[in-house]
């Protein structure tokens, strides 16, 4: 990530360019060959979304996407403007991946009310950016007059912005997890523009006491500890602003999450949602809500950690943190959401050696098998149930299938590998580079295989999905790389709570029983 100066331009190394402006409402300026507004409408905002491969990014965190291949060959130059800022705001300009490659932050800003932050141009037949910081005391006029640039929204009063206090609830979760998704990118954004903002600040801190310490007249006496007092003084207040502004943003966000949880699906819904308290769902997710995710600078701030379906790879809980019990905590509470995940409960298989996790209070399809014979036993027609499946789907005859062998299984594996044998872990195996594929859902939960001194197991063990049972976790977003702190989901711990969870996964299991 590099810090653009106003002035400085860059090649732009990817085939789009994203840019976001936390704390600030978000436009897009497009200009011709000649340096003037196009004709026919150059405002690219929430008003008109897109404009060829020029799309305005609505959320927390507003921001421009420019698809550089779509972009109207009448388009030389794309401006990317803020307004309604409080304080001077950061842009960060992010390739395809989600990578920040440069960051523009204006300084010395008086009276300006709107800031042309950016420019996307074109240049001997390939695109650049370049950094203008360039701000307008008269406000979007003044720029638009500039350009020769129809006022936007002339004529008909601008969108009233969100309330953070009284967010309206969304009518139906259509699609809840890309709901959930979009309020993730938001988060990151708005935490990635406060980590550039308070790097930013350090950074311009110590180019001031460099400054000093290369004069000498500054180095010692009254005038020196001025100066670097009121540096040490600009500093901290660019970090309180930055902070303002993303404690704002997530405030808006926690106001969406809730409105968002009175409508969720109960596999996606906080055990206390009125989720778990109506009927079924029409359609189901597909997903499920795996945990929560905390920000290490906004440990308040939660939100849900969302897995889609078919297990793939599946889930391996590590006992390290929290143990056996924490672990058949989560393994209860991931199977009651899967069970709700999905159009028709999955018969569930409990192989646990020695009874050690207590997991008898699961709809089970059988018993728990709780010694190796049964165990090895349950493995193998776990492993033959795979084979009956493939055949069938190859031959197009999965509706000829028994019920019992219609794909649709979950298979929990507590205190992995416990007492099995070898042919029992290599069952386990198969069903864990298979089983998705045909319909079985694997969870297993242990200790990591190089504890065991097991090295069969490593392979297995890469293959799944680990989860902590403690919180931690290094889990990165692809946005703005930020780090996100994993919360493992326990189930209710209201009993009023515990007993509508109970009965509507009993529901859901007589439903799939009754077919």
């Amino acid at each position: 990530m590099t810090e653009l100066r106003s002035g400085e331009n860059r090649p732009w190394p990817d085939a789009r360019v994203t840019a976001y402006v936390a704390g600030a409402q978000v436009s897009a300026l497009l200009l011709g060959a000649d340096g003037t507004a196009l004709a026919g409408g150059p405002w690219v905002d929430q008003t008109v979304a897109a404009r060829g491969g020029v799309e305005h990014v609505a959320g927390s965190v507003q921001g421009v996407s420019v698809l550089l291949a779509d972009v109207d060959p009448s388009v030389a130059r794309v401006l990317v403007v803020a307004a309604g800022y409080a304080a001077a705001p950061t842009a960060q300009l992010l390739t395809t991946d989600g990578a920040v490659a440069f960051t523009i932050t204006p300084t010395h800003l008086t009276t300006e009310r709107v800031l042309v932050m950016a420019e996307v141009y074109r240049r001997d037949g390939a695109w650049k950016v370049r950094a203008l910081a360039q701000g307008y005391a008269g406000g979007v006029g003044q720029l638009a007059a500039a350009y020769g640039a129809p006022v936007p929204g002339a004529g008909a009063p601008p969108p009233p912005p969100p309330s953070a206090a009284s967010p309206a609830p969304p009518a139906v979760a259509d699609d809840p997890v890309r709901q959930i998704g979009m309020v993730l990118d938001d988060a990151s954004r708005s935490t990635a523009a406060f980590e550039s903002s308070e790097v930013f600040a350090e950074r311009r801190l110590e180019q001031d006491l460099e400054v000093l310490v290369g004069d000498p007249s500054m180095r010692m006496g009254p005038a020196g500890d001025a100066a670097r007092a009121h540096a040490q003084r600009r500093r901290d207040q660019l970090v309180s602003e930055a902070r303002t502004r993303h404690r704002a943003d997530l405030a808006q966000l926690t106001a969406e999450l809730a409105a968002l949880a009175q409508v969720l699906p109960a596999a996606l819904a906080p055990w206390s949602a009125p989720g778990w308290h109506g009927a079924r769902e029409a359609e189901p997710p597909w997903a499920f809500r795996l945990g929560e995710l905390a920000l290490a600078s906004a440990p308040d701030f939660r939100m849900p950690m969302v897995r889609t379906l078919p297990l793939a790879p599946p889930l391996w809980i590590d006992l390290e943190d929290g143990g056996e019990v924490v672990a058949a905590r989560m393994m209860a509470a991931l199977t009651t959401r899967l069970v709700l995940a999905l159009p028709r409960a999955p018969r569930i298989t409990v192989v646990d050696v020695g009874d050690r996790a207590r997991l008898g209070h699961l709809p089970t399809s059988e018993p728990p098998a709780t010694d190796p014979g049964t165990a090895s036993r349950v493995l193998q027609e776990h492993v033959e149930h795979l084979g009956m499946v493939s055949m069938a789907r190859r031959s197009h005859a999965l509706e000829d299938l028994p019920p019992q062998h219609r794909p649709g299984r979950l298979l929990l594996l507590p205190d992995f590998p416990g007492a099995l044998d070898e042919s029992s872990v290599a069952a386990v195996h198969q069903l864990v580079v298979h089983g998705a594929e045909h319909g079985v859902d694997v969870v297993l939960s242990g200790r990591r295989p190089a504890s065991l001194g097991i090295p069969a197991l490593d392979l297995l063990h890469a293959s799944c999905l680990r989860i902590p049972t403690a919180p931690g976790g290094d889990l990165v977003d692809a946005f703005g790389g930020v780090s996100w702190v994993f919360h493992p989901d326990l189930g209710p711990d209201d009993p009023r709570d515990e007993q509508h969870v109970h009965d509507t996964l009993a529901r859901r299991v007589a439903e799939r029983d009754r077919l």
